[in-house]
């Protein structure tokens, strides 16, 4: 789920173009979850980067109690050791 239009990188060998900072609101990307969840069993969140997004630890563990298996596609920009201290199943 490409859910976040902004990525401060620039990394020749990425493929993303990503000249907005839109970011698909919480709600719809719970939206999206809850009407595909019964049909996919896995759901990868990437971009832009991912973890500039306000919500994504939120909505990794929302995707997660959904029962999916969650990736997340990251430069690792802006990832601390230390991000989230509450566990996934």
């Amino acid at each position: 789920m490409g859910f976040r239009e902004l990525c401060s990188m620039g990394c020749k060998h990425c493929y993303g173009d990503f000249p907005c900072t839109n970011d698909l609101l919480a709600a719809k990307v719970k939206d999206v979850i809850d009407q595909v969840h019964k049909d996919v069993g896995g759901l990868v969140f990437s971009g832009g980067e991912p973890f500039l997004h306000p919500n994504l630890i939120e909505l990794v563990h929302y995707a997660d109690r959904k029962g999916f298996s969650v990736n997340i596609t990251t430069s690792d920009f802006g990832v601390t050791k230390k991000k989230d201290k509450k566990p996934f199943r």
